[in-house]
């Protein structure tokens, strides 16, 4: 069967330059028709912007919710930056403030913890998989109606009506564009790839390219078949992987080649032996020994530590913090339980650079005012941690936010600020100056910095303090080396090593043991955590029988 657009597809397995391959196509694309007659779509706005290429004036770049929610007009409020106010009108259907409010952004995979919440997910379900309104079970129907109505009554949307509403009522995808590029597209769900089609017969033709392999989305409504149904104009396979050696692609090979549907394509190991190490004995509830592990084989490997459910990582966390080990999360930067160490944006100074612009206010310019030498600071450098401190004992007292505006006025202007003028905007016995220019009593001066910081800046400066005493300040303000998250957080990423834990929740084990469905979907699960490695895999023990 010819599907309805001039379809190609482009399928890439772990590591074989499915985005370099994708960007090539976007590039000659370009050059043909313009960039401004593109658009480009993923999965995420970052995965749609490293795929369209930082070069290229693609201007309709994006998530194809975004794409959708702009076909709109792009000025309604969304129902889910407004939880709160639902929760106040309908208590008995309460739902869990924290919902996602980014359009641009793909929300992870939430725990349900109230009865709202789990008739919220089952009617984005039933909506995603464009199953009929009269066939949901008749209490998602009784919470469809009264969030329905509630929407009307304020002329808002949720996010399924940003796919919804365009597949309706929206005949072609905004900025006029002549191409549609779609990645990641076995994570679209049956109405999102219906939008797709829809909007892709007013195209010359489109491309989409992802790898059922990888589809791990199903608790959204992701289903690999959107990918493999039909037959495209053209197939393109990449078939040879830069990433995953030949013992780690042998493993991850045996799980997916059992999956009952999927493409069939070749796809072939790099050319490295690599390894697949079994951690008998070790589950999570021994993150002591999986560090150990950590710091005795892979000293200065890249590390990824995957779980299929966050509350799998909390024993992990804890741990690395008490070592004083750096961790992150690049793929899921807003997840504050992941990086605790994240660096300040443009609307947020972190706790983090207020701590190394305090370390590193020995200055390190001089100039001659006067024909006498002095230091030269940055009154923005200080500002960041003279604005967290107590008022009590440190700053003279009436004076605080006079001293902060001060400071602003000097960083509008030149931005410098003399040492003996730093002075008058301390209490003359608060301390500070015993440790000033002094890097052998570092942990000193960090320990007085925390003593007299507000109590949330002070708690948030702990877990650095370890960082510092157990491996220096350079530990500090490197990339951690460490990656933390669930299977789901980093698809698309990779790492010398990966610690898998095999842990399930009671659902997923359930899911997994009564359907042939929920058994793909932990090979598929499987398969992507395996394929993160590029040298090294370390499978644990579970802590319980619950394994993938």
């Amino acid at each position: 069967m010819q599907t309805e657009a001039r379809e190609f597809r482009v399928f890439g397995s772990p590591g074989t330059g499915k985005t370099t391959y994708l960007t090539s196509q976007i590039q000659a694309a370009a050059n043909k028709y313009g960039a401004d007659r593109l658009f480009v779509a993923s999965f995420t706005k970052a995965a749609a912007h490293e795929v369209s290429g930082r070069n290229q004036n693609i201007q309709n770049v994006g998530t194809l919710h975004a794409h959708g929610y702009r076909s709109l007009g792009g000025t309604l409020k969304v129902a889910e930056a407004m939880i709160n106010e639902w929760n106040e009108e309908h208590p008995e259907y309460m739902l869990s403030d924290g919902k996602q409010s980014d359009v641009d952004e793909v929300s992870e995979a939430g725990t349900i913890s109230t009865a709202g919440d789990e008739l919220y997910a089952e009617m984005q379900l039933k909506r995603a998989l464009m199953v009929p309104r009269d066939l949901w079970p008749v209490a998602v129907q009784a919470f469809a109606r009264r969030w329905e109505n509630w929407k009307k009554a304020r002329g808002i949307i949720d996010y399924t009506d940003m796919i919804e509403i365009p597949y309706r009522d929206v005949d072609a995808p905004p900025g006029n564009p002549s191409v549609g590029f779609f990645d990641e597209c076995q994570d679209f769900t049956p109405l999102e790839m219906a939008l797709v089609r829809k909007w892709g017969r007013t195209l010359d033709y489109i491309i989409l390219a992802g790898d059922d392999d990888q589809c791990i989305y199903e608790w959204a409504g992701a289903r690999p078949d959107v990918l493999i149904d039909g037959e495209p104009a053209k197939k393109v396979v990449l078939k040879q992987s830069y990433r995953v050696p030949r013992a780690i692609h042998a493993v991850a090979m045996r799980e997916i080649s059992t999956v009952t549907k999927r493409e069939p394509k070749e796809y072939r190991p790099r050319d490295e032996d690599g390894e697949v190490r079994y951690l008998r004995g070790v589950n999570s509830t021994m993150p002591e020994m999986i560090i150990r592990d950590i710091e005795t084989r892979y000293k200065d490997k890249r590390i990824m530590i995957l779980a299929s459910c966050s509350y799998m990582l909390h024993n992990m966390i804890q741990a690395l913090k008490m070592a004083g080990i750096p961790f992150a999360n690049p793929y899921r930067p807003k997840n504050g339980a992941w990086n605790p160490l994240r660096r300040s944006t443009k609307d947020h100074t972190s706790t983090i650079d207020r701590l190394l612009a305090y370390i590193d206010m020995v200055p390190v310019e001089y100039r001659e005012p006067d024909g006498d030498w002095e230091y030269l600071l940055d009154a923005g450098d200080f500002l960041k941690w003279y604005e967290i401190l107590k008022t009590k004992g440190n700053i003279p007292k009436g004076t605080r936010d006079d001293r902060i505006e001060e400071l602003k006025t000097i960083i509008a202007n030149d931005g410098e600020l003399l040492l003996h003028d730093v002075w008058r905007f301390f209490e003359e016995k608060s301390g500070v100056w015993d440790y000033w220019g002094n890097p052998t009593r570092l942990l000193e001066a960090v320990d007085w910095l925390i003593k007299n910081s507000q109590a949330d800046k002070a708690r948030a400066m702990e877990f650095p303090r370890r960082i510092i005493k157990r491996r220096g300040v350079q530990a500090l303000k490197d990339e951690p080396r460490i990656i933390l998250g669930t299977i789901h957080s980093v698809k698309g990423g990779e790492a010398d090593v990966v610690y898998v834990i095999p842990d399930l929740s009671y659902g997923a084990y359930q899911e997994k043991e009564s359907s042939i469905a929920g058994r793909d979907a932990i090979k598929r699960l499987k398969y992507v955590a395996y394929t993160r490695a590029r040298e090294s895999l370390v499978l644990l023990d579970g802590a319980t029988n619950l394994v993938m």
